[in-house]
């Protein structure tokens, strides 16, 4: 394996320093379809659906800490309003529970979540 060792990345115009990248980039997200399939993800291995509204995804590579910000949301073409919230997370995995706005669970629609935190 080789390693790559800059201090900044150009596009010609703007400089940019390689710290930004690397801690201010997503360390995981996944656009999920209702049964918990992955459809495009990035360092997530796979999803489980583990009953009406809930789901659980794992990470291809770990996080440092079960302390890490995430973002959930649910893709609704209705008008109807959904949200998905984060239920538990750990180092190798996180939990999303998708309800629609009387808070009933629901498992119609596709999930989408981040992850920012440190790889480990």
């Amino acid at each position: 394996m080789s390693t790559l060792s800059v201090s900044n990345i150009t596009d010609g115009t703007d400089t940019v320093e390689t710290g930004y990248v690397v801690n201010g980039s997503a360390k995981a997200w996944v656009h999920a379809n209702a049964s918990a399939a992955p459809l495009n993800s990035l360092n997530v291995s796979s999803g489980l659906d583990n009953g009406v509204g809930d789901y659980t995804y794992t990470y291809t590579a770990a996080l440092t800490l079960s302390y890490y910000s995430s973002q959930a949301n649910v893709h609704v073409s209705s008008s109807a309003a959904y949200t998905c919230n984060t239920n538990a997370q750990t180092t190798t995995t996180i939990t999303l529970g998708t309800y629609r706005s009387d808070q009933i669970a629901r498992s119609d629609r596709e999930n989408l979540f981040a992850v920012f935190g440190d790889l480990a």
